[in-house]
């Protein structure tokens, strides 16, 4: 549960496909300054792709990871901390599992995000970094591509979500290969 005040340091730590990121904020506000930043390149990605789950080899390593960054967190006096995963998590076969194991081992709920979730918030940021955004917003991470079109902060549509992250498309063959122009293609076309 989050500390509803404005004045503590506020922690998120999203589990992507690719890395694992810490950012804290000075607070919970649209003009907070960061105070730490760190990521560590993991490939979760590529685990998945392969085993179609987290192996427990992963898990350790995520959870060290984890223990890690909840002490920083915690040593920077702050009351708020999210976890958010992304696609990795979203579509391992054990994610519940996952889930589970990071709550008992440090009594925090890893929140997953949606492909829409993950837009719309990829859209947030875009907009609070540039306040006037009138197009189609991309978010590209190891994992998926997030889609939405917004058009200012009261009009913001996803429009999908698509397996076409650097990971994905790593284990489908080289960057500029036939093979990987279908599938981004075929992706593409489906919406």
């Amino acid at each position: 549960m989050l500390n509803r005040s404005k004045h503590t340091p506020f922690s998120i730590i999203d589990i992507g496909s690719f890395s694992i990121r810490l950012v804290i904020y000075d607070s919970i506000s649209v003009a907070a300054r960061t105070v730490f930043n760190e990521k560590v390149i993991i490939n979760l990605g590529k685990v998945v792709e392969k085993k179609g789950k987290i192996d427990l080899i992963s898990f350790n390593l995520l959870s060290d990871i984890l223990e890690r960054f909840i002490s920083i967190s915690r040593s920077l006096k702050s009351e708020n901390l999210v976890i958010l995963a992304t696609a990795a998590i979203r579509n391992a076969k054990n994610n519940v599992e996952f889930v589970n194991g990071i709550y008992k081992r440090f009594g925090i709920r890893v929140k997953v995000l949606t492909g829409e979730e993950e837009g719309i918030l990829a859209a947030l940021g875009v907009f609070y970094s540039h306040k006037s955004v009138n197009g189609i917003i991309g978010d590209l991470g190891g994992g998926s591509l997030e889609l939405i079109q917004m058009k200012g902060i009261n009009n913001i549509k996803f429009l999908n979500s698509f397996l076409v992250g650097h990971t994905v498309l790593k284990n489908i063959g080289d960057y500029n290969s036939l093979k990987v122009n279908k599938y981004i293609e075929k992706n593409l076309n489906s919406l």
